[in-house]
């Protein structure tokens, strides 16, 4: 173990220190437009406007995810991901049905464009804007998945992925980097129960899948398609996925501005509806228990229950228990939970979904929790 430990923490510093090099490699070098391709993001918007976000990269050749991967591969995959070649300055144009709007990408490859959409109400779910490299190059449009929740929706749900959706270790950097490098979106471990529990929450009491879910983690964008491809695989309802920049501090594979960037993501989501009460989901292992007891205060009434996966030391708990009972002589209850199963059995009580349900959750709780057992 202690010679993972040493390979690993070599790798990731390594591989952060080139990050600025290679960027600046890609700006002054030939660079075949065979191999220049947009990367969409999914991403969400209203029936006003359509916001659209993506990068331009250098494409990589990453092999699709098997589950009996070979181990090498998934190392081979995983440094492509993370070392980049971004593609300033790039043309990007999308069409949403007969509105054109363009723009660029920026240092490091990334855009963003608002597309006006004029949708009535009946326009809910996910709508689809093509995005093109408008470099004279001929080459097949992507598209954007962009989704417009529902008016009827009952509440929506916003979500961290590390360590409450996915097994990671994101605390720390070793445990981190080795599923990162030693993992794809096939043998990634989910924690047991939690997409039935997911399931439940975006069928709500009405069972029509409307209630949206957005998915909100400071893992680096270049590891979007791991958690897309994750989330797919485990049938957890699909979502936008907002990520941040990529960043090593001494002992965690996280960008230093942890706090800001999901905090910013968050009111981002609850400002773009004002009308939508929300049911956070975190974990306590980094900082969401502090980072939703922000919002819950500066969205006063907003927020309907927090549900934190208790995955930390008796240390950490302490101070999450005090949050928790600062935050309930606030008005709002964030509930601390062992397992999906027990936050479906509040959310019950909660009226958020219905009983049955729960029948659900338990089989998969138990089937992920043997699952596991044999892996190990």
């Amino acid at each position: 173990m202690a010679r993972w430990k040493q390979i690993l923490h070599r790798v990731a510093h390594q591989l952060e220190s080139q990050f600025d090099l290679r960027r600046a490699d890609v700006g002054g070098r030939q660079v075949d437009p065979a191999d220049i391709h947009i990367v969409p993001y999914r991403s969400f918007g209203s029936a006003q406007s359509l916001h659209v976000r993506g990068r331009v990269l250098r494409d990589r050749n990453i092999t699709p995810a098997s589950e009996h991967e070979n181990v090498w591969r998934n190392v081979v995959n995983a440094y492509k991901r993370l070392a980049t070649d971004e593609i300033p300055g790039a043309p990007v144009s999308a069409m949403f049905r007969d509105t054109l709007v363009t723009s660029e990408s920026d240092h490091e490859g990334y855009f963003h464009f608002e597309v006006p959409a004029a949708l009535d109400a009946s326009h809910h779910g996910w709508h689809q804007v093509e995005l093109r490299l408008s470099d004279g190059e001929e080459r097949e449009p992507v598209s954007a998945n962009v989704l417009v929740p529902s008016s009827d929706a009952e509440y929506g749900i916003i979500s961290d992925l590390d360590d409450t959706v996915v097994e990671t270790g994101a605390t720390a950097l070793t445990s981190m980097a080795r599923t990162v490098f030693l993992h794809n979106a096939h043998t990634r471990i989910p924690f047991e129960g939690v997409s039935a529990f997911y399931r439940a929450l975006h069928r709500g009491n009405r069972g029509e899948e409307l209630n949206p879910i957005f998915y909100v983690s400071s893992g680096p964008w270049n590891l979007y398609d791991l958690y897309a491809d994750f989330l797919e695989f485990q049938d957890i309802p699909a979502g936008p996925i907002m990520l941040g920049d990529f960043g090593i501090e001494e002992d965690k594979l996280i960008h230093a501005s942890h706090d800001e960037h999901k905090m910013a993501a968050v009111r981002g989501v609850m400002n773009a509806y004002p009308a939508l009460r929300f049911v956070l989901v975190g974990d306590s292992g980094q900082r969401d228990p502090e980072i939703y007891s922000q919002i819950a205060r500066d969205f006063p009434g907003r927020v309907l229950v927090i549900y934190i996966r208790d995955v930390t030391v008796p240390e950490r708990d302490k101070v999450v228990h005090t949050l928790r009972d600062t935050l309930l002589a606030e008005g709002t209850e964030m509930v601390l939970v062992e397992n999906s199963l027990a936050a479906g059995e509040d959310a019950v009580k909660r009226g958020l979904i219905p009983a049955e349900r729960l029948a659900e959750i338990a089989e998969e709780k138990s089937h992920d929790e043997e699952a596991n057992e044999d892996d190990s």
